[in-house]
């Protein structure tokens, strides 16, 4: 099934419908402003499994890429998916802009932002979206861990005190970026990506980490 296009004079009445709005963009692209409410599935392997599983719930999305990348979204994406697609956006952000359609932004932070953060912030909460066993085997200090499935449950995501600031990081910084825009979609505003993930917070040296499998 071939994904068909959205021109910038149809998008303003479409979002009035209330669609997912699935931005497939690079996370630092996506980041640096996004239409509110979409949330970020890049185009890789993992793209329609991540897709399909947040659009479970809805009868219709839209769809966000960059022009160079609208045959690839094109071959990754099934029929049962692109059934639910009013169609795909080519990422215009300037038009975006003056067209005065609503907008949001990812806040990254680096790992030395975050360590002066858990120092002085008593409201910051650190999750890590890792696995359960990457948790397992080494984690920061104090974090939390809330894995995917975790984040399409109303329930689990409720138990999240809104009050709080939220940092959010897997192992590298892409599914991270996507389920701080899940947040965000569901009302959390306090909310931060820890920019490259663990790995770089590791690399950092200066937080403090902790491993369930030491005895």
């Amino acid at each position: 099934m071939s994904l068909s296009k959205i021109s910038n004079d149809d998008l303003a009445y479409l979002l009035s419908t209330y669609p997912l709005i699935i931005d497939t963009r690079p996370t630092a692209e996506f980041a640096d402003g996004y239409l509110k409410g979409a949330i970020n599935v890049i185009l890789n392997s993992n793209f329609d499994p991540r897709a399909t599983y947040f659009a479970e719930k809805h009868n219709e999305i839209i769809l966000v890429a960059q022009e160079q990348d609208f045959d690839t979204l094109n071959e990754l994406i099934s029929d049962e998916l692109a059934a639910k697609s009013k169609g795909v956006v080519l990422s215009q952000k300037e038009s975006w802009l003056d067209k005065k359609l609503p907008m949001d932004m990812i806040i990254n932070v680096d790992p030395y932002e975050l360590k002066l953060d858990l120092k002085h912030d008593a409201k910051a909460i650190v999750l890590d979206v890792r696995t359960g066993q990457q948790f397992d085997e080494e984690h920061i200090v104090g974090a939390v861990n809330m894995q995917m499935n975790d984040f399409k449950d109303s329930a689990k995501i409720g138990l999240l005190d809104e009050n709080s600031n939220l940092y959010l990081h897997c192992n590298g910084g892409t599914r991270s970026v996507l389920l701080t825009s899940v947040l965000k979609r569901e009302g959390f505003h306090n909310v931060r990506n820890i920019e490259g993930g663990f790995k770089a917070v590791l690399s950092d040296g200066n937080i403090p980490t902790h491993s369930n499998n030491k005895k």
